[in-house]
């Protein structure tokens, strides 16, 4: 089976769980062609994974995040021709140049597997391989694509949501991956809202949407096949870069212009994976990359009034900005 996603065409095991990859498209020819060889995901028995972890060798890095049984919720292992992500409880990944194996504790986890593929997984695959991964939203705007990144209450899903909702195109929700040439890759045609925000922007009962992980109370929805928005399957040129921030209901809708030190310094907050590259000296490449972004395209600051009967104004001013 055949999917893509930030720019990358993957090759997937039949015997995988349906579940950790079903939110993605099938690739169109043109899909895909930021990494040439399609990257393989295939499923490992647990075996040799477990015989890793007991073999003595420390992680080369362990999440301040615990899991219920007291271990670190993430821990990572560096060997010589591959690396490990062992997210307790729930799977592990086997990193590879060209494929990476899957060990899935359980069927009832392949949902949490997929978040932990798409949110931390590939991207810090793609890390290793030059690329750059922001926890940032993207949408294409008359063929650019603007970036949103903010903090969590930042009201970036509420601007993009309100985007679509115009007529723009989504391309990506949680995690954005740019590559040569400052492009946004696609990601995957959905968004994660909160169940009253699913229900104001799609009109439909927040139940009839999947949860995005059994631990996480926001939803999945579906952007594009009749249900909200549209998607952007291709590349796009980076336009824009804005760093959203809500204000009092009755505050001013501003758009500041940023220094690029300053909205250098703002992206590398961003990081998808921080303390990976930390732990694997790729931090410095990829300051590296975020800088020639933040040299190359205009950054702003944007005051996001607390009430959405405003969010036309602020919607006005990020797209005029950009045509500017």
């Amino acid at each position: 089976m055949r999917r893509t996603v930030y720019g990358i065409d993957l090759e997937i095991e039949d015997s995988l769980p349906a579940e950790l990859t079903d939110v993605l498209p099938v690739p169109e020819a043109s899909q895909g062609d930021d990494v040439a060889t399609p990257l393989c995901l295939r499923r490992v028995p647990d075996g040799p994974t477990l015989a890793a972890l007991s073999a003595g060798a420390p992680p080369t890095f362990e999440s301040p995040t615990r899991h219920t049984s007291a271990m670190s919720a993430l821990r990572f292992w560096s060997f010589p021709d591959r690396s490990l992500l062992w997210f307790t409880g729930i799977a592990g990944f086997w990193l590879g140049e060209n494929e990476i194996g899957v060990s899935i504790r359980s069927p009832e986890v392949s949902r949490a597997a997929g978040v932990h593929l798409f949110g931390t997984v590939l991207p810090f695959w793609l890390e290793e391989r030059g690329r750059s991964a922001l926890h940032a939203a993207a949408v294409a705007v008359d063929g650019h694509a603007i970036l949103f990144a903010g903090t969590n209450g930042a009201g970036k899903t509420t601007l993009v949501a309100s985007l679509l909702a115009a007529g723009h195109q989504l391309l990506a929700d949680d995690v954005a991956v740019i590559t040569d040439g400052a492009r946004v890759q696609p990601a995957a045609p959905w968004m994660r809202m909160w169940p009253e925000a699913a229900h104001h922007w799609t009109g439909r009962d927040p139940a009839s949407f999947e949860s995005v992980m059994p631990t996480v109370d926001k939803v999945r929805v579906p952007i594009g096949r009749s249900t909200f928005g549209a998607f952007c399957n291709r590349p796009s040129p980076m336009g824009r870069i804005v760093f959203p921030g809500r204000v009092a209901a009755d505050g001013e809708a501003r758009l500041e212009r940023m220094a690029p030190r300053e909205a250098l310094i703002e992206l590398i907050r961003h990081s998808s994976v921080p303390r990976l590259l930390e732990a694997t000296n790729l931090r410095t490449a990829s300051f590296e990359r975020l800088a020639q972004v933040a040299e190359t395209v205009p950054a702003f600051r944007l005051q996001v009034p607390d009430d959405l009967d405003r969010l036309p104004q602020v919607r006005q001013l990020v797209t005029s900005e950009l045509t500017a």
